[in-house]
């Protein structure tokens, strides 16, 4: 495993105030199952495992992966569904000292050739296919491309609950005792530069964000999560997520899918009281509780992240669901933002939360870093307890993404509420570049919003040889005329240079692995529809 900058001045204060813990994932993990060991943890399907029997089975994972050349400081990339298999080998994983490399299931070939490029990892473990996705294409261009990477499929034709209950062996490992310095896992960045980037997050900061977060959302041994998001996403892992669930001894329900259907039922079955969607997916199922009526009395808290949440869309949601709304805000690279489950409705609907750490240190900059007046917008950077200081061998792409005292530049535009809670205005890379003038998509969106026969929309930024990028708006409603739209926009205040100057109205939106809207995608099918 490469060396990275991981420890500064500043930070050998976290131990003294109890920040950090001496003690690696692991470790902590063994605490778990010892702690609760009669508790059920995991449940997917008819199948479920106490905290007892899922250490078991990961002590049996990590000695038949030993077996197989898994060996510790090493990095084997990862890509399984959500699955009880998914927690047995992730676990196993750390348990050797190994670093999981964490590829999402909706990834192709092209991605995991990529990241193995730059992780260069010893194995790539992975299923043969799941529901309607064959990873045929993935093996073989790896034994083509990558030939020195050991695979390792599982097979769900012969075990489709992916129990992985075959694999056993008699080789003896003993666990890992390693610094909680050292990098626990790589994370994939979220960014869209198209170039794989991958997030070093150590056992003592990673450890603090799941810790952190599940204080504040109140899990305890009654707690029962629904995992619906793909497992290997940072929403999904540690806030509080699966990690965050099993350090306070609570249950996790695993959905095969992101369909309602199957999550209403799994609800009522299970009482599950907390899980985490992104916007488009709380959306849809905010749809269908009005026609289903489904049994979601259980439910105290639903989690919104990964994008930004529009005003009307958060009150829509929060109605449907008759329960606590709380939006999350944050990046994999680190700094985590939520508003409080006692919060009241005004921050909830009309704010991302504020910085779950209070020694997360964050400024709001102009493009000169220079901190902008109170109430103003500009990008969030930030630095604390939690957030990365490089990437894992990006070189001088750290360059771009780090200040030069430590700040990480998020990228998101934001303004600081009198609340003390951040709204999101928009990315600045999505920003819309209209003839020199700059145009955040967030707030075309918000306006579009308000007209009555725009169910949900999506602004981007569409090249044009006059005006360098012209503003491209798309909409899932009743259709209506361009200049309709724009009188309206207009009627509610939007400045002339901000109108939309192409509309395209489309059935469903193209989505990204993690489920967000693909606006990469949306920006091409604005510039074939011209």
């Amino acid at each position: 495993m490469d060396s990275i900058k991981l420890w500064t001045e500043e930070e050998q204060n976290f131990y003294g105030k109890n920040v950090w813990r001496e003690s690696t994932i692991p470790e902590e993990f063994t605490e778990w199952c010892t702690s609760f060991s009669g508790r059920t943890a995991l449940i997917s399907g008819e199948e479920q495992l106490t905290y007892g029997e899922l250490y078991k089975r990961c002590i049996e994972m990590s000695s038949w992966l030993a077996e197989r050349n898994v060996r510790r400081g090493e990095c084997v990339l990862l890509q399984m569904p959500n699955s009880i298999g998914f927690m047995i080998v992730l676990f196993a994983i750390l348990r050797i000292g190994a670093v999981p490399v964490l590829a999402l299931p909706a990834q192709r070939a092209s991605d995991v050739i990529a990241l193995c490029a730059l992780a260069e990892p010893t194995h790539y473990i992975g299923v043969n296919r799941y529901l309607s996705t064959d990873y045929g294409e993935v093996t073989d261009r790896l034994r083509s491309e990558q030939p020195q990477i050991q695979i390792i499929t599982f097979s769900t034709d012969e075990d489709p609950d992916l129990m992985l209950r075959e694999c056993r062996s008699s080789y003896p490992v003993e666990a890992c005792h390693g610094s909680n310095l050292d990098i626990a896992l790589l994370l994939l960045s979220g960014g869209t530069t198209g170039t794989p980037k991958l997030i070093p997050r150590t056992h003592a900061g990673y450890s603090y964000n799941y810790r952190t977060m599940a204080s504040i959302t109140g899990m305890d041994g009654d707690s029962v999560y629904l995992n619906i998001l793909p497992t290997a996403h940072n929403f999904s892992l540690s806030c509080p997520g699966i990690f965050g669930v099993l350090s306070r001894g609570g249950k996790i329900v695993i959905a095969g899918s992101g369909s309602f259907d199957e999550g209403f039922e799994l609800i009522a079955r299970h009482g599950v009281t907390i899980t985490a969607m992104v916007p488009t997916l709380a959306r849809l199922w905010a749809e269908a509780v009005e026609w289903d009526e489904p049994d979601l009395s259980s439910l105290k808290l639903l989690q919104v992240g990964g994008a930004r949440l529009d005003p009307s869309d958060a009150e829509f949601i929060m109605k449907r669901f008759g329960c606590r709304l709380q939006q999350v805000f944050g990046t994999a690279e680190g700094l985590i933002c939520c508003t409080r489950p006692d919060d009241p409705d005004s921050a909830v609907l009309h704010s991302q939360g504020r910085p779950i750490s209070e020694y997360d240190v964050c400024r709001i900059v102009d493009d000169e870093e220079r901190d902008v007046p109170e109430g103003q917008t500009g990008e969030l950077i930030v630095k604390g307890p939690y957030t990365i200081h490089e990437y894992y061998r990006a070189g001088d792409r750290n360059k771009g993404a780090f200040t030069v005292d430590g700040y990480y530049r998020m990228g998101d535009l934001v303004r600081l509420r009198e609340d003390g809670n951040f709204e999101v205005v928009g990315r600045i890379k999505e920003q819309i570049n209209r003839a020199g003038e700059k145009i955040a998509a967030a707030e075309v969106e918000t306006l579009l919003l308000k007209h009555p026969c725009i169910e949900s929309c999506a602004v981007v930024p569409v090249k044009d040889e006059v005006l360098g990028e012209r503003i491209c708006a798309f909409a899932i409603g009743e259709e209506v005329k361009l200049n309709e739209v724009r009188d309206f926009l207009m009627n509610n205040g939007l400045a002339l240079y901000k109108l939309p100057d192409q509309l395209v109205f489309i059935d469903r939106w193209p989505l990204t692995a993690v489920g967000k809207v693909d606006k990469k995608r949306l920006s091409q099918i604005g510039a074939e529809a011209a």
